[in-house]
C-alpha cells in the first residue's frame, strides 16, 4: 500500500516536469540548455541530432517546448518546424528557434512558419532562460490555446479545430463536407520556389474566406488541401452550386496574379445522411469524391454517391467508359501539333524513355536551355515578366516539332531536347525561335540566349 503510494506520488512529480525537446543542428550547440535546465526537478531534458527524428518521438510523447538550433547557412531543421505546424495533435506545442546569428529574413521565415520565438544562441544565460519560461508560461494561457487552432500559415482554422467542432455538428445529421485541393501547386514551387508556394496558399485561403457562407466551418487540412463544413447545404445540386462559385471566383482572382495563372481548384464534397458518421468516414468519402475529379481534369467540382461508387466504375458499361475516355484523350494529344510539353518532375522519364527509342534506332539527341536575360538590373513588375516568358514559351512550342519534349525549367528558362537531330542542325532551329520571338516581341528589357550540352 505505502510502496503504491510512493510510486504514485512519484508519477505524479513526473507528470508535473517541463519537457524540453532540443533539436540540435550541426553547428548549434544547445548544450547551454541542459546545462541551465538540467539541475532543475521541473524540467526534463531530451536531446535528439536529428530534426527527422522529431515527429517519430513526439507521437510517444509531446514536449512542453520544442527546440530547434537552426544555422543560418543551412536551414534544414526548420522543415521540422514546417511538419510540426501542419500536425494538428501537436499545435498545442509551441517552438522556440535558437540561431546561430541573427539573420532578419530567417526570422521572418520562423515566425511565419508558426515559431513562437526567435533567439540567437549567443544570448546571455538570463535571457534564453526567460524565453524558455514566458514560452512555457504562454503554453497554459487561453490565448495560445486559441492560437494553436489557427493555421500559422493561412489565419484559417487547423484540422485539430476542425475535427473537434464538426465533429459534434455531424450529430445532427445535416450539412456537407467538403475537400478543396489547389490544383498544380507543385508545379508552382518547383518554378516559383516554396516562398511563393506559401504565398498562394494565403491568397488561396483568403478566396475561400471571402466566400463561405457566416456559419460554415473553413479549415486547412495541411499542404495545398483546405476542408468546409456547411450546414446550410444538404443536397447534390446545392453543393454543386456552392463549389462552382469557389471555382469561379479562384478562376477570375488568378488571372492577375501570373504565377496563379496554372492553378486551378478541384472541390470533392460528401452529403452528411447519418447522425452517426464520424469526421474520419466523412473525410474519406470526400476525398475519393476529390480524387476522381483529379483524375478527370481537375477543375472541377464531384459529388460522392455511394451508387456510384467503385462498382459503376468496374462495370462493363464503366469499363467502356474509362477506355474511350482515355482514347479520346490520346487521340487530342495526337492532333495537337508543335513540342510535347510536360512538367518539370516528368521530364525526367519521358527523357529516359525518347533516349532508349533514339539509342535503338541509332539517333543523336540535343538538349537545349534556352534563357530570358534581363538587359539591366532593374526590378520587372512580376505580371510582365510572367507575360515575356508566356511569348518564348509560345514561341517554342510553335518552333519545335511534336517529337521535341520542352519543359520549363526556371522562372525564365525553358529546357528542349531535340530528337532525332544532328549538332550541325541546332543553329537551324535557335535561329528559328529567335526569329519568332522578335516578331511577337518588341520590348527591349530582355534577351534570349541558349545553352547547348553535349549527350554522348
Amino acid at each position: 500500500m505505502y510502496k503504491m503510494a510512493y510510486y504514485k506520488s512519484i508519477n505524479k512529480v513526473i507528470d508535473m516536469k517541463n519537457m524540453l525537446l532540443l533539436v540540435e543542428d550541426n553547428t548549434v550547440d544547445l548544450s547551454i540548455f541542459r546545462e541551465l535546465f538540467g539541475t532543475d526537478e521541473e524540467y526534463d531534458i531530451v536531446s535528439i541530432n536529428a530534426g527527422k527524428e522529431v515527429l517519430s518521438y513526439v507521437e510517444k510523447k509531446i514536449p512542453n517546448l520544442l527546440i530547434i538550433g537552426i544555422s543560418t547557412d543551412n536551414d534544414e531543421n526548420l522543415n521540422v518546424l514546417d511538419s510540426v505546424r501542419i500536425r494538428a495533435s501537436l499545435n498545442s506545442m509551441p517552438v522556440l528557434v535558437i540561431a546561430d546569428k541573427f539573420d532578419e529574413e530567417m526570422e521572418e521565415k520562423c515566425f511565419a512558419q508558426g515559431a513562437f520565438d526567435y533567439v540567437v544562441i549567443s544570448s546571455s544565460a538570463a535571457i534564453l532562460k526567460r524565453r524558455v519560461e514566458k514560452a512555457l508560461d504562454y503554453s497554459r494561457s487561453e490565448s495560445f490555446r486559441e492560437a494553436s487552432e489557427k493555421d500559422y500559415l493561412t489565419g484559417v482554422n487547423n484540422r485539430r479545430f476542425a475535427e473537434k467542432v464538426i465533429a459534434e455538428k455531424l450529430l445532427s445529421g445535416e450539412g456537407t463536407f467538403f475537400l478543396v485541393d489547389i490544383d498544380n501547386f507543385k508545379h508552382i514551387n518547383d518554378i516559383f520556389g516554396h516562398a511563393m508556394g506559401d504565398e498562394v496558399l494565403r491568397m488561396s485561403a483568403d478566396i475561400l474566406k471571402d466566400n463561405v457562407m457566416p456559419k460554415d466551418i473553413l479549415f486547412r487540412l495541411g499542404g495545398d488541401e483546405f476542408g468546409i463544413y456547411s450546414a446550410e447545404v444538404n443536397t447534390v445540386g446545392q453543393a454543386k452550386q456552392y463549389a462552382a462559385r469557389f471555382i469561379d471566383m479562384y478562376s477570375n482572382k488568378k488571372q492577375d496574379i501570373p504565377y496563379m495563372r496554372k492553378a486551378s481548384l478541384s472541390i470533392g464534397a460528401a452529403i452528411v445522411l447519418d447522425k452517426e458518421t464520424t469526421f474520419e468516414e466523412i473525410y474519406a468519402k470526400a476525398d475519393k469524391a476529390l480524387y476522381f475529379v483529379k483524375q478527370n481534369g481537375r477543375n472541377s467540382f464531384y459529388c460522392y454517391n455511394e451508387n456510384d461508387d467503385e462498382k459503376k466504375r468496374l462495370s462493363a458499361l464503366g469499363r467502356k467508359t474509362e477506355l474511350q475516355r482515355f482514347a479520346d484523350l490520346l487521340t487530342s494529344y495526337q492532333n495537337k501539333n508543335g513540342v510535347f510539353e510536360v512538367g518539370y518532375r516528368e521530364f525526367e522519364n519521358v527523357f529516359e524513355m525518347a533516349s532508349r527509342f533514339t539509342k535503338r534506332n541509332d539517333q543523336k539527341v540535343q538538349l537545349l536551355l534556352f534563357t530570358l536575360v534581363s538587359v539591366d538590373d532593374e526590378e520587372k513588375d512580376a505580371v510582365f515578366v510572367e507575360d515575356t516568358v508566356a511569348m518564348l514559351g509560345d514561341t517554342i512550342n510553335r518552333s519545335l516539332r511534336r517529337v521535341d519534349i520542352c519543359v520549363r525549367f526556371s522562372t525564365t528558362q525553358f529546357l528542349v531536347a531535340l530528337i532525332d537531330t544532328e549538332k550541325q542542325y541546332i543553329e537551324i532551329v535557335t535561329d528559328r525561335i529567335m526569329q519568332e520571338f522578335y516578331k511577337v516581341y518588341k520590348g527591349r528589357e530582355y534577351i534570349v540566349t541558349y545553352d547547348i550540352a553535349d549527350i554522348k
